[in-house]
């Protein structure tokens, strides 16, 4: 079977074998070529030590970067490219679930392929002996099955985050968990609880953005690191919900909200905070979630109301959330519910294109005007702002700075 290599992929082979080493592309690059995908990143792995790999490429004009040398790797620049490669590796115990004790360079492709997390990430490729496919990767490929190499529970003892990295194949590829491998996770489950906080959310962030979300969760529903990844609270996920997510574009703020909607806010700020998420995305979300079962109307004022409320992108965020539950539920009078949707999307896009004031901000006087007409700075130069704002909404006219002065001496003389 042969493989298409980019013209630095085969400058670096030439230059090993050239010199007597074995190299070898290995890891996602194959699997992506295999899947007539083409590859972000070309992984290199090597039976030269590391010294050695940045001895040859720096004496035949390469730029060597020792990325990590101490564990085996280093960087080459190729025509402006840049291209890990790495001594064959036999690895220590994991004792803290994540990063082996220890490293010890090996001169066995076999013995680097077979500390590999999945049989698809575990071949090896190269021109002169071709495809490497020790433990039935290629078949596995051909199957959709995401399997372990050799002991599932040896796989996930070693790096437990290896256990959201299968069901994160599963929603990216389409693929299916291998039985044995499932069960693993189900019984190591726990041993998550040693990976940093960071590290989950990105892959918590790279299943949400998949093609298949809905799977990726519902595995971690059925397999219950779910739970362990929200922090130990029980997390409902209905065939709703997950339908909900399938028809929500790959939007992380929306499918986040979708998930958590039937949490109050404060749990869901709470979970979204032990995940370590930027204040804006946990901003946003539970935004969302305390508008989510709001009724719509199509009236302009209360839309302004709501952009005033909740801003531009939650109240878009809500539209497209409310949108794609509609096509998640109940299909019976679907088509007028869609309508509305439509309609409100509509009357926000004229409000935005228009100009027409919905903030405090867009009004065409500000607070230091009130305090100027002889009012005192306090909360009462926010009530006749607000007033005003009130006004405004109603009657887009009178967004005027004359009209506004008038307007706010008549309500200061009244209060």
């Amino acid at each position: 079977m042969k493989i298409s290599l980019p013209k630095e992929i085969k400058l670096i082979f030439n230059v090993f074998h050239q010199n007597g080493f074995e190299a070898f592309a290995v890891g996602g690059c194959i699997r992506d070529s295999l899947m007539g995908i083409m590859p972000r990143d070309w992984d290199i792995a090597t039976d030269a030590l590391p010294q050695k790999v940045k001895q040859l490429f720096e004496g035949n004009g390469f730029k060597v970067i020792p990325t990590g040398i101490v564990h085996g790797t280093v960087t080459v620049i190729v025509d402006g490219s840049s291209v890990e490669v790495t001594t064959y590796r036999i690895e220590s115990n994991y004792s803290d679930n994540r990063r082996p004790d220890s490293v010890e360079f090996s001169k066995d492709l076999k013995t680097d392929l077979e500390r590999r997390d999945f049989t698809i990430n575990a071949m090896a490729y190269n021109p002169l002996c071709g495809l490497v496919d020790i433990f039935g990767g290629l078949e596995d490929l051909n199957k959709g099955i995401i399997r372990c190499v050799g002991n599932a529970d040896e796989r996930f003892q070693e790096d437990a985050l290896r256990m959201l990295r299968g069901i994160r194949f599963c929603s990216q590829l389409d693929f299916g968990m291998e039985f044995n491998t499932f069960v693993c996770i189900m019984a190591k489950k726990h041993l998550l609880d040693n990976i940093s906080r960071e590290r989950i959310r990105d892959e918590i962030n790279s299943i949400l953005l998949s093609p298949n979300a809905a799977k990726g969760i519902d595995l971690l529903a059925w397999s219950g690191l779910l739970e362990i990844v929200f922090s130990d609270y029980y997390i409902p996920v209905s065939s709703h919900t997950l339908r909900a997510i399938d028809f929500s574009n790959n939007d992380l703020i929306i499918r986040l909200a979708v998930i958590l909607h039937q949490t109050t806010l404060d749990v869901a700020s709470k979970m979204l905070k032990g995940l370590r998420y930027d204040n804006d995305t946990i901003n946003r979300v539970c935004k969302l979630i305390g508008i989510f079962d709001t009724q719509l109307h199509c009236s302009k004022p209360y839309i302004k109301r709501q952009l005033n409320k909740y801003g531009v992108d939650v109240f878009s965020d809500f539209l497209k959330a409310k949108k794609a539950c509609l096509y998640a539920g109940d299909k019976f009078n679907i088509k007028n519910k869609l309508e509305q949707i439509d309609k409100v999307s509509e009357v926000v896009k004229n409000i935005l294109d228009d100009g027409e004031c919905f903030s405090l901000k867009q009004l065409e006087i500000t607070g230091q005007d009130i305090i100027d007409m002889g009012l005192a700075p306090g909360p009462e130069v926010g009530h006749v702002l607000g007033k005003l704002l009130d006004k405004v909404i109603q009657q887009p006219e009178c967004n005027k700075r004359d009209v506004l002065i008038q307007m706010a001496a008549g309500i200061i003389k009244e209060t």
